[in-house]
């Protein structure tokens, strides 16, 4: 399974609906849940969990 979600409880209900993954990248900064409640909801489906954030420098 590969996918690209924008919307984290979407992403929850694929997630849960599939096999044990390999790997799964996660935004910590996401809408409506952050990428540290959705890790905790999803911890047990991958042995590995990464995740990624971007912030911007201001000028």
């Amino acid at each position: 399974m590969a996918g690209c979600y924008t919307n984290p409880v979407e992403a929850l209900r694929i997630i849960r609906s599939a096999d044990r993954l390999d790997l799964i990248l996660l935004d910590v900064d996401m809408p409506e849940i952050s990428g540290i409640e959705l890790a905790k909801l999803i911890r047990d489906m991958t042995s590995k969990l990464v995740f990624t954030t971007e912030h911007t420098k201001n000028k």
